[in-house]
């Protein structure tokens, strides 16, 4: 999709609900990761040599961002709620950029790069966005409720909640615009 107008670059919310598929090296990609979503030079993967890892990566000809959990997600049958949150405007950096998996926040990385304060990631441009590509990347997998919240920086409740009986992070309906 590319957007007629440019969003907010400094504050959104991105969440969906993944079921992995096939996890294996793409061979024929240049690189090895697997996009969930992805836009020019900024994209949210599952990477590493195992591709089992989560990636978030922005490069304008040098690293703005870049996020790889020391966390692996390798259970083929389960659905996992992944979350990215990203707000630029905060004056702590660790707080510019999070990454949330049922609802619990990853705060150990392989690797940690946070954007500087204020900086425009190319995510919300009027450029063309993709969801599960674009290239040989491919995701291989299933998403469900996907979200894009532009201009501000989401919780995880907003998008899910402990199930009462089991214990377990369960969907619930988006209410906000």
């Amino acid at each position: 999709r590319t957007p007629t107008t440019a969003g907010n670059s400094q504050t959104w919310t991105w969440s969906s609900w993944i079921k992995r598929g096939n996890i294996s090296d793409n061979a024929s990609s240049q690189y090895d990761y697997n996009n969930i979503f992805a836009q020019d030079n900024t994209y949210i993967a599952f990477s590493g040599d195992d591709l089992d890892a989560i990636r978030w990566f922005s490069n304008d000809g040098s690293t703005r961002l870049e996020l790889i959990t020391t966390q692996e997600f390798r259970d083929h049958s389960a659905w996992y709620h992944l979350m990215f949150v990203l707000d630029t405007t905060q004056g702590t950096a660790a707080n510019r950029a999070k990454i949330y998996v049922n609802g619990v926040q990853i705060t150990t990385f392989d690797t940690a790069t946070y954007p500087d304060q204020n900086y425009d990631i190319d995510i919300n441009t009027a450029d063309a966005h993709s969801i599960g590509g674009p290239d040989a990347n491919y995701f291989d997998g299933y998403m469900a409720e996907i979200n894009f919240i532009d201009g501000v920086a989401k919780v995880p409740a907003d998008f899910g909640e402990t199930d009462d009986d089991y214990g377990h992070w369960k969907p619930k309906k988006y209410a906000g615009s």
